[in-house]
């Protein structure tokens, strides 16, 4: 049966492209981290450092506002830039989610974040 190719744009049967096949490395890091959020490993950290920061938004606090709706537990520096930090608490900080969506992919914030999650609970800067 004749096809379409998605790799070279020729009609041609199955299986009988001579472009080689992309390796999907990056839907494999994708899964590798969607895999490691719903493991047990990651649900007591997570639950650790919501504890630790007093189920409140650090960022938020730090402007001096009380949050404790819409958590999330972000990490400072991304899992797919170093997996080695991916349960270390001085990489994770708690935040709400419309913090979390200000810093995610924003490096400038890195420092101040780095800062706040080193903050003991109860201190305010």
């Amino acid at each position: 049966m004749l096809k379409a190719c998605s790799r070279c744009g020729k009609v041609h049967g199955y299986g009988e492209c001579t472009i080689p096949a992309i390796p999907y490395t990056r839907k494999k890091i994708a899964n590798d981290i969607t895999r490691f959020r719903s493991s047990r490993a990651w649900q007591r950290k997570r639950k650790a450092i919501l504890e630790r920061d007093a189920y409140l938004c650090k960022l938020c606090l730090y402007n001096r506002t009380l949050t404790n709706k819409d958590l999330e537990v972000h990490h400072i520096i991304p899992i797919k830039k170093n997996p080695e930090l991916k349960l270390e608490e001085r990489n994770l900080i708690t935040l709400c989610r419309a913090c979390h969506d200000l810093v995610e992919d924003d490096k400038s914030y890195v420092s101040l974040l780095t800062r706040l999650a080193s903050i003991p609970p109860g201190k305010i800067i």
